[in-house]
């Protein structure tokens, strides 16, 4: 018996119900976990600490916190969500870049 990949649904008994179940299921939308559904980010990802952040001045500071360096969130492309089975993919191309595959 065999179970969704992305869900914890009790097994299947055949594998044409866990086709049509893990069709839908794959066409779920999540809030993407990159942007926490905002749909931007800063500067690619980064961050700065409060003294870097003092460095940069006053007028940086107030850019940085009005958004002016936000750009569509890589993962979702400013979607703020994506399906299961583009997070699943891309959880695992991840996974493989870490082998060095």
């Amino acid at each position: 018996m065999k179970r969704c990949p992305y869900c914890d649904q009790p097994p299947f008994e055949t594998d044409a119900a866990l086709d049509s179940h893990t069709e839908r299921c794959a066409e779920v939308l999540e809030t993407c976990p990159t942007c926490n559904g905002k749909g931007t980010q800063h500067l690619h990802g980064a961050s700065f600490t409060a003294e870097e952040m003092d460095e940069q001045g006053p007028e940086f500071q107030e850019d940085y916190m009005a958004g002016m360096f936000e750009h569509p969130c890589d993962l979702c492309g400013g979607k703020k969500k994506l399906s299961r089975g583009v997070l699943l993919m891309e959880a695992e191309m991840a996974a493989e870049r870490r082998m060095g595959a």
